[in-house]
């Protein structure tokens, strides 16, 4: 996702200030992406830092991809059961 231009996708609709808990904002990897763009601001010119920060905010969007794939799956197991 990241490299099929996630980062440029969520910065199109990034604001700042805006609340990552409704909505579209909601969605898989924006509040992630967000938190990286608000940090990445911050950091003039340094590229290894900015690199470290969007690999941190990709891991949390594999963490949290894995955590709602196992409560779905979980939701599948007790419909079936």
């Amino acid at each position: 996702m990241v490299n099929a231009g996630m980062v440029d996708v969520v910065r199109q609709i990034f604001i700042p200030d805006a609340s990552y808990t409704k909505g579209i904002r909601r969605s898989i990897g924006v509040p992630e992406m967000a938190k990286y763009l608000r940090e990445e601001k911050n950091i003039d010119g340094d590229d290894e830092s900015k690199k470290m920060i969007l690999q941190a905010s990709i891991s949390s969007i594999k963490r949290n991809t894995r955590v709602l794939m196992c409560n779905q799956l979980d939701e599948i197991q007790r419909i079936i059961n």
